[in-house]
């Protein structure tokens, strides 16, 4: 039988990484979520405005706006199924 040492079986080993850190922040748990000015816009308008901002920052993808507004579009119907005020509450 033949026995393969891992990183992870070796004892004494200690990995390079460093632990993760996290720090909890109590004064944020009770401040609402604020929303931006598309919060309460139509479907339409909010698949426009990324059609206009992605033509903006990225020209090459002009002409393809159908097809990747398609995905958006549906998300934004399946969001238009839960409750809530705007889009950020959904």
């Amino acid at each position: 039988m033949t026995t393969v040492s891992t990183p992870s079986s070796t004892p004494g080993r200690v990995s390079a990484r460093a632990p993760h850190v996290y720090k909890r922040h109590d004064e944020l748990v009770a401040t609402a979520a604020t929303s931006g000015p598309w919060d309460d816009q139509s479907i339409g308008d909010v698949v426009e405005l990324i059609i206009r901002e992605s033509t903006a920052f990225a020209p090459h993808l002009r002409g393809n706006g159908t097809r990747h507004t398609a995905g958006a579009r549906r998300i934004l119907e399946w969001l238009c199924t839960h409750p809530g005020e705007g889009w950020q509450d959904r």
